[in-house]
């Protein structure tokens, strides 16, 4: 049992001009010539296969009955459909394959001319017609029932009944055929075309459609002709209520009107004398107006344009939240009444105020962007704030924000400062804020340098010391009372002195 091929047979010539169509090009010829013809694929796939030549139609079938199957595509390929090897194999693949006319001999005694059929300039197929007279020589008719296995006086009642044509008759159907394979070809290309046009306004289409912004096309008298669901969004509008119903001019502001009526008579005489990116306001259907910038340019060939507008309200209305934000920052970080740096994420020194440059003495110049943070810092310190730095990425609550250090000025000396560090939120920076406390550090260490000499000089005086409060009441006692009194120091702490 064989099997059906699976291949997809080419179907070009065959979708592109249509079964009927063909069928009104091949009558003609047909009826004159009283043979065959067919239209062939480049594959050897039938486009068309027409007879009416009983001698042909006969030769056709006892041909397809020598081949041991069913299907079509196996019965051409086993070389037993003498036929279509006579038809294809010998005059249409021959003429496809040289691009040029040819006409060859048929293995069932008469002729086949073959033309190609091409489209721009590629070979897509083949016509073929069958002409001369079957032989008459009873030699040559047992060959033919010989090799299609036919009896040999149904063969010859067949020839008998052919129908000669005069050979100016088979010349004219030659010429005529040439410009029937000339038109097939032009209507395959043609459908090409409207194909490749389809698909492109296709694509077009669906980028017209998807793109972000919103997108118009306006005709020479500023009606718009078509817009996308994103200018409906944009006005307010429908496309029903848009398209060949508006004017662009609806849509601008008294204000910029002028300027962009110029623009559209502009570019529909000198394209390149018209700006093609600008902003303006746009007006929606509920008068609210909107910043946009647009960009336009004419479609190549015509006097349309193409707009798009992207809507910058939000955007601007942020910026200037923005600016806003970061003058209110500088502000406050300028006027600040304590020292304050800003870290980037490689440890430079981007942004330092005015105390800072009061508590080091170097210069904004100086630092910002030219020094690294470690620069300021003691060499026993830096691994401890790289250790912070860590924590503060990875473990956040496990790091202190405030810690003393020293830093260094200027002139080379370090000052003792408490730090308060933050990392500025969605950021890599950090801000770190100072708070000098040199000057207090040296006033406890004089405190305490001074309370020390004090104790010395008391404890090692001869005669008693007392420090009493404004009631009398002991609240210190020199050790030599102990000596003098015999009390113990500790035990006249808390009393009155005047009880003694």
């Amino acid at each position: 049992m064989h099997q059906k091929r699976t291949t997809v047979p080419c179907r070009l010539v065959l979708d592109s001009v249509g079964e009927q169509v063909l069928i009104e090009i091949a009558e003609g010829y047909v009826q004159l010539l009283g043979t065959s013809l067919a239209v062939y694929e480049t594959d050897g796939t039938y486009a068309l296969s027409i007879f009416t030549s009983n001698w042909c139609r006969f030769l056709d079938k006892a041909s397809r009955r020598l081949c041991p199957t069913d299907d079509d595509a196996e019965a051409m390929a086993s070389g037993n459909w003498h036929c279509h090897e006579s038809c294809w194999n010998g005059a249409a693949k021959v003429c496809i394959e040289k691009g040029q006319p040819v006409d060859v001999p048929c293995r069932g005694g008469i002729r086949i001319f073959a033309a190609p059929i091409i489209a721009s300039t590629e070979v897509i197929g083949a016509i073929t017609l069958g002409h001369g007279t079957p032989p008459g020589g009873a030699d040559q008719q047992q060959i033919i029932a010989a090799l299609f296995n036919v009896d040999l006086q149904e063969l010859q009642r067949y020839a008998s009944e052919y129908e000669s044509r005069p050979a100016y008759v088979i010349e004219a159907a030659k010429r005529h055929l040439l410009t029937s394979a000339k038109l097939i070809g032009m209507i395959v290309e043609h459908h090409r075309i409207q194909n490749r046009l389809r698909e492109s306004e296709g694509k077009y289409r669906a980028v017209f459609e998807n793109t972000g912004a919103a997108t118009g096309i306006i005709e020479p008298d500023t009606t718009l002709s078509l817009v996308n669901a994103e200018f409906e969004r944009l006005s307010g509008y429908r496309k029903e209520e848009i398209e060949w119903k508006k004017s662009w001019k609806e849509f601008v502001t008294a204000a910029d009107l002028e300027r962009l009526t110029s623009y559209h008579r502009a570019r529909r005489m000198d394209p390149g004398s018209a700006p093609k990116n600008y902003e303006y306001q746009f007006i929606d259907r509920y008068g609210k107006t909107k910043d946009i910038y647009i960009t336009v340019d004419m479609i190549p060939g015509t006097q349309k344009s193409v707009a798009s507008l992207l809507d910058l309200t939000e955007h601007k209305r942020t910026a200037a939240a923005l600016r806003d934000s970061e003058e209110l920052y500088r502000t406050i970080f300028e006027t600040s009444g304590t020292a304050m740096i800003i870290i980037v994420e490689d440890f430079t020194v981007s942004l330092v105020n005015s105390k800072f440059e009061e508590l080091t003495g170097f210069t904004k110049e100086e630092v910002e962007g030219r020094k690294e943070w470690f620069y300021h810092l003691p060499d026993e310190s830096q691994n401890v704030i790289l250790k912070y730095r860590s924590e503060r990425i990875n473990k956040p609550h496990c790091t202190p924000e405030s810690y003393e250090l020293s830093i260094r000025s200027k002139n080379g000396e370090f000052r003792d400062v408490i730090v308060c560090v933050r990392m500025i939120s969605g950021t890599a920076k950090t801000v770190v804020s100072f708070l000098d406390v040199t000057a207090r550090k040296r006033a406890e260490q004089a405190l305490r340098l001074g309370e020390e000499r004090f104790r010395t000089l008391v404890e090692n005086a001869s005669e008693i010391i007392a420090v009493l409060n404004r009631d009398g009441i002991i609240s210190y006692a020199s050790p030599p009372v102990k000596n003098i009194l015999g009390y113990e120091a500790t035990d006249l702490i808390g009393k009155n002195a005047f009880e003694f």
